[in-house]
């Protein structure tokens, strides 16, 4: 995968592991997604538009065609300008598809903008595929509520990934006494509620 950390082709979907637990890639240069953006979601709408009916798969192409065709003042997924959301019909989905999720935390990597997030987003500015959306995934969630990828919530299985690595390296995770050592005090966990990566 080089610097890319999630994929789809062929059927399969690759993805990082530090896209599934929140933590940075130890890649040089592959650099991060924010946090509660939705990697695997945004390859899992690739892999379920593949497999879309031709008309649905026809609706949004037409869709993302006339978007376009709006110039400057289009809304898109990511945000203004050319934006990864705006460069083709596949990506428009998958990011539509992770905004309807609130999934699409962050910033657009080409612009620096902010993304849209929350189904609410697209029930005010893309409401053609909503109907799509609603059958595909349910009812959507808002951005309000943050993300449900939000890697705060993985900060168990991250610590046990670290006891295991530590173990693994033939670092003892245990004191002389036989006890856990005590842990140095720990920041405060974000609160995973807060509205990141919203726009307009």
């Amino acid at each position: 995968m080089d610097l890319q950390r999630a994929l789809y082709y062929d059927g399969l979907i690759a993805i990082g592991e530090e896209n599934l637990l929140g933590e940075p890639t130890d890649v040089p240069g592959a650099g991060i997604q924010a946090d509660g953006y939705g990697a695997l979601r945004h390859e899992l709408a690739h892999a379920i538009e593949e497999v879309l009916d031709p008309a649905d798969r026809e609706q949004i192409e037409n869709h993302y065609r006339a978007k376009s065709a709006e110039g400057e003042a289009t809304r898109w997924p990511d945000g203004p300008g050319a934006n990864y959301s705006a460069s083709n019909p596949r990506d428009y989905f998958a990011q539509l598809t992770n905004t309807y999720l609130a999934v699409n935390t962050g910033t657009d990597l080409a612009t620096g903008s902010p993304r849209n997030n929350g189904a609410d987003w697209v029930r005010q500015h893309d409401p053609e595929l909503l109907p799509l959306l609603e059958r595909l995934y349910g009812p959507g969630r808002s951005g309000f509520l943050g993300s449900q990828d939000n890697p705060y919530m993985l900060s168990g299985f991250r610590a046990l990934f670290d006891r295991v690595e530590r173990d693994l390296a033939g670092e003892s995770t245990m004191s002389e006494s036989g006890s856990e050592p005590s842990s140095p005090a720990s920041e405060p966990t974000p609160d995973p509620r807060r509205r990141t990566g919203a726009g307009p």
